[in-house]
């Protein structure tokens, strides 16, 4: 070997400040099978995840959405079980390269779907 080099990977770590608890505004029904939650904004997160169960440990009927958009402070959740009791929680998320680091979950509501 002529020369001295050697062969370095440089590992870097990139440190992301985990996101405050969302504050769920409402969870309201506003028509047949259909559930609209709204929430505060935090302009310092990269978007929300909103879940919706029917159980307060959200195991059964679970649907979940990702906003990716940080603007938007309102899902609908559509063809949901009607005459029944669902529960309600949202949690920011902030994106440091392909990772995602999850905020606490919103406290928990629930609503009647008509």
């Amino acid at each position: 070997m002529a020369n001295n080099q050697s062969d370095k990977t440089e590992i870097s770590t990139v440190k992301v400040k985990k996101p405050k608890k969302v504050t769920l505004k409402k969870a309201k029904s506003i028509k047949r099978g259909a559930l609209k939650l709204t929430w505060k904004r935090d302009k310092k997160v990269t978007g929300y995840q909103a879940v919706v169960a029917t159980d307060k440990k959200f195991k059964k009927n679970k649907k979940s959405a990702f906003i990716t958009k940080n603007k938007t402070v309102t899902k609908i959740f559509t063809k949901l079980k009607r005459k029944k009791a669902y529960f309600a929680k949202v949690r920011a998320y902030k994106k440091a390269g392909k990772t995602k680091v999850y905020g606490a979950y919103s406290k928990v509501k629930k609503v009647k779907v008509r």
